[in-house]
């Protein structure tokens, strides 16, 4: 059963409302600030049984405050076809270097310190600082970007082009052309090594 609520989600300077809510198909869930990982249970009222139900989601790591709900690991999940509700946001304010670009994610898959979706933003840069345990693998499907790092090293991304964001990464996102990307991210528990 699909159901629908509309609850603020608060990210730095940006406000989201309405998720689409399907516990069998893992869509987005608006909820307080968690670490990206942690997994909590939502509340909803289903109107159709006239009840609260409750559900066990993963925080998603891109919206940070949008819980997904934990996938059964036997399902395919395929973008293409997927109903993901998107979250929306901006870089925060002391990050922005040029414009105030809106991003938005639809995170189709979320287990176990691993997200995957689909990721567009327009035009603008911004500051950003991977944590040491998050590597991101992209590839661009329309639209271009540049990474800078803190030495000024410069790697440009188009159609078809991939790369991997490593753990630890400080630098410069740059927004050339409005762009669409997949991504999967990968959080390691801390200390541990990936296998």
């Amino acid at each position: 059963m699909l159901m629908q609520r509309s609850v603020p989600l608060w990210r730095g300077d940006a406000s989201v409302a309405l998720a689409r809510i399907d516990p069998g198909a893992g869509m987005g869930i608006p909820c307080r600030a968690h670490r990206a990982g942690a997994v909590k249970s939502v509340r909803w009222f289903d109107a159709a049984a006239g009840r609260f139900a409750a559900v066990d989601a993963r925080i998603g790591y891109a919206f940070g405050f949008c819980a997904t709900l934990i996938m059964k690991p036997q399902v395919i999940c395929q973008f293409s076809t997927a109903e993901t509700a998107p979250s929306l946001d901006h870089p925060r304010v002391d990050r922005r270097v040029d414009g105030n670009p809106l991003r938005t994610t639809w995170e189709h898959y979320a287990r176990q310190g691993l997200s995957s979706g689909v990721w567009a933003c327009e035009i603008g840069s911004w500051h950003i600082r991977f944590a040491d345990d998050r590597d991101e693998f992209f590839c661009v499907i329309e639209g271009r970007v540049r990474l800078h790092d803190e030495l000024g090293a410069i790697a440009e991304f188009g159609p078809g082009e991939a790369g991997v964001i490593p753990a630890g990464f400080s630098g410069r996102f740059e927004v050339v052309e409005p762009v669409r990307k997949y991504f999967v991210v990968v959080d390691q528990p801390r200390g541990g090594a990936a296998v």
